[in-house]
């Protein structure tokens, strides 16, 4: 694996080494893990539920006054009656989200910040979830920089299907009426594109997705610069990462349809324990297991030569 000389050489990473990781962390960690799945539960599982219902509630509040003031229901309503309460209730929930959505943001700090801590053997607490306000505002820079990247991407995809349905239907105007056949095709050919979109959108914030550990455990630099961070270690280990990802998403996905909401006490905590192993063995830190496992063929240890970004120690998580 080759590096520039300027950055440190880390640990090779495999999909068994990764899972067989975050397992045994999970399992000696479980009580902080599972109070943390806890906690995010009842806050950010409260706030969404909270969310809906002042959403059902404010739809309608708004709309049955107006389909009571229609004298024959929603026959004796003009358009304008229905669409502008609907968009004052579209806004106003746009607002609320963007809330719930920001205190996610400002407790999702914390949580990174406590679950270093807990991976690497740290006195970890669960009141570290609330003090992660340091990291709110470059972490919003950073979940826009990669929203913008993602939809700019979904765009660029969506504007290729566009194309050849435009160029086919200025030159030949009666192709549909003529061959309809041509509609399928315009159809399967634009949801295709889309399609491939939503795929590669969804691969970059995959991507970057360790561009929130540079940002808390590193820090000290911008954006784009934890973007680039993201990608270039987690690209030699890009296939057992992604592996791992869909492997765990899909057991959640099982396991919340069975447990409901309550799935996020277990899901979340072990998804979570897998995102911090990854991101510290891809960076060739140690976890709180390696002194236990030092003779482990799992990993392949590569000397890290010394260097300012590898001779400074990460920053520790507040206490």
């Amino acid at each position: 694996m080759s590096n520039d000389s300027n950055e440190p050489e880390v640990a090779r990473v495999c999909f068994s080494g990764l899972f067989q990781d975050t397992w045994d962390i999970f399992m000696e960690k479980i009580g902080l893990f599972a109070l943390m799945g806890l906690v995010l539960t009842i806050i950010l599982g409260g706030m969404m539920f909270a969310g809906m219902l002042v959403s059902w509630v404010s739809t309608l509040l708004v709309l049955l006054p107006q389909v009571d003031s229609g004298g024959g229901g929603l026959h004796g309503l003009t358009s304008a009656d229905i669409l502008v309460p609907l968009i004052v209730v579209l806004l106003f929930n746009g607002v609320l989200w963007m809330v719930v959505s920001l205190v996610h943001l400002w407790i999702y700090g914390g949580q990174l910040d406590f679950q270093l801590a807990v991976v690497r053997g740290q006195d970890a607490k669960i009141s570290m979830l609330f003090q992660g306000v340091r990291h709110f505002v470059p972490l919003v820079y950073l979940v826009a920089a990669i929203t913008i990247v993602a939809l700019c991407t979904f765009a660029f995809f969506s504007f290729l299907s566009l194309i050849p349905t435009c160029v086919l239907m200025s030159c030949y105007p009666d192709i549909l009426d003529t061959n309809p056949v041509w509609g399928v095709v315009f159809f399967v050919g634009n949801f295709g594109c889309i399609g491939v979109g939503t795929l590669a959108a969804s691969l970059l914030m995959f991507m970057y997705g360790f561009s929130y550990f540079f940002l808390v455990d590193r820090g000290g630099g911008g954006s784009l610069e934890y973007m680039k961070q993201s990608w270039k270690y987690l690209r030699p280990h890009f296939w057992p990462v992604l592996g791992m990802t869909l492997v765990l998403s899909l057991l959640s996905s099982t396991v919340g349809s069975i447990a409901g909401p309550f799935a996020m006490i277990v899901t979340l905590p072990f998804m979570s324990c897998f995102y911090t192993v990854a991101y510290l063995r891809m960076t060739g830190q140690k976890t709180l297991i390696d002194d236990k496992r030092a003779a482990s063929p799992v990993y392949t240890a590569i000397p890290r030569p010394s260097s300012p970004e590898s001779s400074a120690e990460p920053s520790s998580p507040p206490h």
